[in-house]
């Protein structure tokens, strides 16, 4: 509300997404999407931060079990993560879908979804010159293999 205030929307969305989070974290999914749906509009002009957002909801919404929520949400980040060019949030929306086949049964696709993002996080890794880079690349990924 401060940040409201003080119209600074950057500032008001980043603790949005932040109070999402801890909202998500604490399985309060309903109201966790509730507040990544404030933090939307005002990242119309930041397409990562608005795949991100889209991400937690589809995250949010494939634990509540709408799964057509969370594809159709999911989606969105992936074309928006497809045309950033930003492979760290490329392939997490990857693995997200994966879960979401998963979950929805379909263990083929979330074969190759996760087979995707792995491959996506390997070309990025593969750039990488020092074998230390490399190492210290995977760290926080490794749940993704």
């Amino acid at each position: 509300e401060i940040l409201r205030s003080l119209q600074d929307a950057r500032g008001e969305s980043f603790g949005l997404v932040n109070k999402g989070t801890i909202l998500g974290e604490l399985g309060r999914y309903e109201d966790a999407i509730a507040v990544y749906r404030q933090a939307l509009p005002l990242k119309r002009d930041d397409p990562p931060g608005t795949a991100r957002v889209l991400l937690n909801i589809g995250l949010s919404l494939n634990m509540l079990k709408d799964y057509a929520g969370a594809l159709q949400h999911l989606r969105d980040a992936q074309s928006i993560a497809e045309s950033s060019k930003i492979p760290e949030l490329l392939w997490q929306v990857q693995f997200a879908l994966g879960a979401l086949a998963e979950n929805t049964g379909d263990r083929l696709a979330a074969a190759g979804l996760y087979k995707r993002a792995v491959q996506t996080i390997e070309d990025v890794r593969g750039r990488l010159g020092s074998g230390m880079f490399k190492a210290d690349f995977l760290q926080g990924k490794v749940f993704v293999y």
